[in-house]
């Protein structure tokens, strides 16, 4: 509750209309009336200057002491600041007839001087001695009722977020997929088909409304990175071919458990890597490298199942860290080999099977091996948070990478666009983590007429800017 004023006055306006509908009588405010002796009806008169005081100059502490005779004291400045704002809100302190007061410019719209630019509001929600001293009629405006409900809603919200995060109760829609096996990897870009890759190397798609799974493929990825044994001794070195084979599957497998440990670090529950959806496509890659795609559609029995319809051959020895769908169908898929490239599979929504070799419609190449990968058509761009601690940024016209920022001096972990509805500013932010726990946020330069990132100049940072989320 806001504190009460320590003093309190009076205030009043009446007016009376004659026969004409005009008002007869200006407002009185306080004890505040000028006798004319040259008027017969001896109607009480307010002057006016073209700043709305009374009688000249309100500031003026002779006339509020001997001629206003007002309720605050002179040295009372919070009352003083409220009857002013009381004067200036109140719509009836304007309503006088012109023909009587020639100099008097009306505001339009009344008080608009002293409304919020941000809101169109005179006085906070909370604010209640604000509200005790304007007009009724303000009080049940439009403009402040549309205010105090978007600040109730604002409050509940965040009442309830706060409860949601400390009681851990919110509406949830349980499905069991199985009983053996463990999520880890999921996609909620079309709601409420969602879907999931497990720990034992399966992918699954669960409708959340319906409460089903829609389509399952089990043990299609690798649980672990596979082993790759090199050549014993003893063993026969005569093909060459053969052993370059061997090889290369051990520099593979290294690569592999690389790029795990610096996805998951020491405590790697397993299996799918990535995963996402399209309709009715679903991608997915693994440990062993590559991507499989998958099509939801019916067996022969009527039961929806999950069918493949091949692999990209051009990813078979890639590890693919981030898997991402684009309203057009393209698949964008982030490597540890330190590049994202971009597929036309849009063939798979009407056929079931991929074109002989499919090639990437953009590839580009970043500084280091890619660990996340999103996009924002929005703003026409995608980020990746690369093992150098950089967030680059690439375009989703062409996929080629325009301009990054290095963070961190580990490696960057994560990283998304998002969307800052309270900020007009810095409309749009790179939000990217790094492997020791820091968060950085950047603000991104959106052109004015295109709507999409300022490529020549992207992050709205200088050598001073402070990043770090705290």
């Amino acid at each position: 509750s806001s504190p009460s004023l320590t003093s309190t006055f009076t205030l009043c306006a009446s007016s009376k209309n004659d026969e004409n509908g005009h008002h007869a009588d200006p407002p009185i405010i306080s004890s505040y009336q000028t006798n004319n002796p040259n008027n017969d009806d001896n109607k009480p008169k307010s002057s006016f200057t073209n700043n709305n005081n009374f009688n000249g100059n309100i500031n003026n502490k002779k006339q509020l002491s001997q001629e206003t005779d007002p309720a605050c004291p002179i040295e009372d400045e919070d009352c003083l600041a409220f009857s002013t704002i009381y004067n200036t809100a109140n719509p009836s302190f304007y309503n006088l007839p012109v023909d009587e007061h020639p100099d008097y410019q009306p505001p339009n719209p009344p008080y608009q001087s002293l409304l919020d630019p941000q809101d169109g509001t005179l006085c906070e929600v909370e604010d209640i001695d604000c509200q005790t001293l304007v007009p009724s009629t303000y009080l049940h405006s439009d403009a402040y009722l549309s205010h105090s409900f978007q600040s109730r809603y604002d409050s509940i919200r965040k009442d309830k977020i706060v409860q949601n995060w400390k009681m851990a109760k919110c509406p949830t829609t349980f499905v069991s997929i199985s009983k053996e096996d463990w999520v880890r990897r999921v996609d909620m870009e079309r709601y409420p088909r969602v879907v999931c890759g497990s720990a034992r190397g399966s992918v699954y798609v669960v409708d959340l409304e319906e409460g089903k799974v829609e389509g399952m493929a089990e043990a299609v990825h690798s649980v672990q990175v596979p082993e790759a044994k090199g050549l014993k001794s003893g063993d026969s070195d005569d093909d060459n071919a053969q052993r370059r084979r061997i090889a290369r599957r051990v520099r593979g497998a290294k690569k592999a458990k690389q790029a795990m440990e610096k996805l998951y670090g020491k405590l790697d529950g397993g299996g799918v890597v990535a995963i996402s959806i399209h309709k009715d496509v679903v991608a997915s890659s693994g440990r062993e490298g590559g991507v499989k795609l998958w099509k939801i559609g019916q067996s022969e029995d009527g039961v929806c199942a999950l069918k493949s319809i091949g692999s990209i051959p051009d990813l078979k020895l890639t590890i693919v860290t981030s898997l991402k769908f684009d309203s057009g169908g393209l698949l964008w898929a982030s490597g540890y080999d330190g590049t994202v490239r971009a597929y036309d599979v849009s063939t798979c929504l009407t056929s079931s099977k991929l074109p002989p070799s499919p090639k990437p419609l953009f590839r580009t190449d970043f500084t280091d091996s890619v660990l996340d990968m999103k996009l924002c058509e929005d703003i026409g761009c995608g980020v990746c948070a690369t093992v150098d601690g950089t967030a680059a940024l690439f375009s989703l016209r062409d996929g080629q990478f325009f301009m990054g920022i290095k963070l961190f001096e580990v490696a960057a972990r994560s990283v998304l666009i998002v969307k800052d509805n309270d900020n007009e500013d810095k409309e749009y932010s790179v939000v990217c983590g790094g492997v020791d726990g820091t968060l950085h946020r950047i603000g991104l330069n959106i052109g004015a007429i295109s709507g999409t990132v300022n490529e020549e100049n992207p992050f709205d940072v200088t050598a001073t800017t402070e990043t770090v989320v705290k």
